[in-house]
């Protein structure tokens, strides 16, 4: 059975691996019922979704957009052209302007730059303990740009720092707001996204599964290093009420 969501960030590393297990296998009945190849498990051997989503992230580390291949720019917006399915973490393959710059940078340079440094700070912050601060300014920089806001700010950090960013998205608010105890508008507004992100981000920075130590088994440990990402799992729900 599914965990209660308003008892989520109540729970220890053991306990939160074991809901995330549980809430994969309903997506898996819900998905892919006569699909036994399309897997939803947090074995990156076989999951077509979130894990998967977070493998794929990391080839993309270290490098400015324009250094990127067009197929792993494509992975970063979400583009299910490129073979992959990674629609997870909230594709923004519908933000006709927020794509055609993550696609081509070199047509929007300053942008561009703007983004770069964003997710070259959030790469460079610390393994532990976090600071808030230095969390959310990239987050907000981003969400800053003309046409960008708050689901874009969320995948694109996160796909350098699982451990440390929430998806929020008109996908994910809803179930936050259960999880978190928090009064979060369906519909996201820039204006007033920034202190619903460090509320939410705030709540589940206290939770033990967030505070535990890092595994010692290596698959568990990837697992934890995405832990805060891996909360959309919970979260995400596929008609938002608006």
């Amino acid at each position: 059975m599914p965990i209660a969501l308003d008892s989520v960030l109540t729970l220890r590393w053991p306990d939160y691996l074991h809901a995330l297990h549980v809430q994969m296998c309903s997506w898996q009945v819900h998905w892919y019922p006569d699909w036994p190849t399309a897997r939803v498990s947090l074995d990156p051997r076989y999951d077509n979704a979130w894990v998967n989503a977070l493998v794929t992230f990391r080839a993309l580390h270290g490098r400015p957009l324009a250094g990127l291949t067009d197929d792993e720019r494509q992975m970063l917006v979400g583009q299910v052209s490129t073979g992959r399915n990674l629609l997870f973490f909230g594709s923004l393959r519908r933000a006709t302007h927020v794509t055609s710059t993550l696609l081509h940078p070199a047509a929007d340079p300053r942008t561009a730059t703007v983004i770069d440094d964003a997710r070259r700070r959030a790469r460079a912050l610390p393994t532990h303990p976090p600071d808030m601060n230095a969390v959310l300014s990239p987050w907000s920089d981003i969400v800053a740009l003309p046409g960008f806001g708050p689901a874009t700010a969320s995948r694109v950090l996160l796909a350098e720092r699982p451990d440390y960013y929430v998806m929020l998205n008109n996908f994910s608010t809803r179930r936050l707001s259960t999880i978190t105890g928090l009064d979060l508008p369906t519909t996201l507004m820039p204006a007033s996204a920034g202190q619903h992100y460090r509320a939410i981000l705030e709540a589940v920075y206290r939770a033990p599964w967030f505070q535990s130590a890092p595994p010692s088994d290596p698959w568990e440990l990837d697992l934890w290093q995405g832990r805060a990402a891996l909360l959309d799992v919970l979260a995400y729900e596929e008609s938002p009420e608006t």
